[in-house]
């Protein structure tokens, strides 16, 4: 049973800007857990949080930061060989709330999970800046790299193997992940074939409780624009896809082709959904590091500073993981609320929703 209980003492202590921990240690000695926060002009009202999931801290901590700013914990990042089961190793990269920068934190745990999957023949090192922002504001955050990206039931099946390991590690890196994830509250996200795999993995796992795409490309079987009506989220939580319509055309080979891209994705499904559509950003522009991605070379069009649609897709992936994991519905502003209506007016991007 969800349990909220007053904060009111510890509210005004978070608005005023006192260093994270400060506000633990206060939080710790009173046994409070953060409900909805006082109103005032400036603050949004966060969802009630629950003891049972551990959300009061994520509250507590995304409250003094927006998800266009890196959080208040102190992370800590690590490459692993995760053993399958069935056989084989998949390498992952590991981010996630630190206390002493090599390890993962266990104040706080266990967090929510996000597990990243990379663009065709992308490394997963180009998407370092959304685990890091994850992670510093109270989530695991996970960038994997296939073992064979051109079959995709298999990649999403190693996709299932990897949450599973994660939750239940084992093996000789067990004790570095170990009770640090919270198995009830995982998300995915993905840029491109990553977005797809994304997709089939939700369609696939109930254990999948949030989804948000980075221009997702849907080519090559099996399709997820198929697979999408047996994707089950919580109620109250939307489907989120991010994307671009400027790699739709152009050359023989499009990088995003209007029969697979985002559109397509949107308009196969009736679920609860809403789309955020970069007006000036090419489908490769979503990478940390354009000038080092060769895939990225076959991906011109791009009418905006690369770095500017990189760092607004980091953060709509943020909000919405805060909002739909952590349980902060003043994050979901920056997705379809006031603060989104701040990026359509400056002509950045459009909104969509059902």
């Amino acid at each position: 049973m969800n349990r909220v209980q007053d904060c009111s003492t510890l509210s005004p202590i978070l608005r005023r800007g006192v260093v994270w921990w400060l506000a633990l240690v206060a939080g710790a000695a009173a046994n409070l857990h953060c409900g909805a926060a006082e109103s005032d002009a400036t603050s949004a009202q966060p969802s009630p949080c629950s003891d049972e999931r551990n959300d009061c801290l994520s509250q507590s901590l995304s409250a003094l930061t927006s998800p266009a700013e890196p959080g208040p914990r102190k992370t800590a990042r690590f490459d692993l060989s995760v053993p399958l089961s069935g056989g084989g190793n998949l390498a992952i990269t590991v981010t996630g709330p630190s206390d002493d920068g090599r390890e993962l934190s266990r104040t706080g745990a266990p967090f929510p999970l996000v597990v990243l999957s990379p663009g065709f023949v992308i490394n997963r090192s180009q998407y370092q800046s959304y685990l890091s922002r994850l992670a510093s504001h109270g989530f695991v955050a996970v960038s994997q790299s296939a073992r064979a990206e051109a079959n995709h039931a298999q990649y999403r099946d190693d996709t299932s193997k990897l949450l599973t390991w994660l939750v239940s590690p084992t093996g000789s890196s067990a004790a570095r992940i170990a009770s640090r994830i919270d198995g009830s509250r995982i998300g995915l996200t993905g840029h491109s074939l990553g977005g797809k795999i994304s997709l089939l993995v939700a369609a696939k796992d109930p254990r999948v409780k949030a989804v948000i795409t980075i221009d997702p490309v849907d080519a090559g079987a099996p399709l997820a624009r198929d697979t999408l009506s047996a994707i089950r989220l919580p109620a109250g939580t939307p489907l989120g896809l991010l994307g671009e319509t400027i790699s739709k055309t152009g050359g023989s080979q499009p990088c995003a082709p209007a029969d697979s891209n985002y559109e397509v994705l949107y308009r196969s499904t009736t679920a609860d959904r809403f789309a955020l559509r970069f007006l000036k950003a090419a489908h490769t522009d979503f990478v940390d590091t354009p000038g080092s991605c060769f895939p990225c070379l076959f991906c011109p069009g791009s009418l905006a500073p690369k770095a500017q649609s990189r760092d607004l897709a980091v953060k709509y992936v943020t909000a919405y993981f805060l909002w739909t994991l952590a349980g902060d519905r003043a994050a979901a502003s920056y997705l379809t609320g006031p603060e989104a209506q701040k990026d359509v007016a400056a002509g950045l991007i459009e909104v969509t929703k059902p």
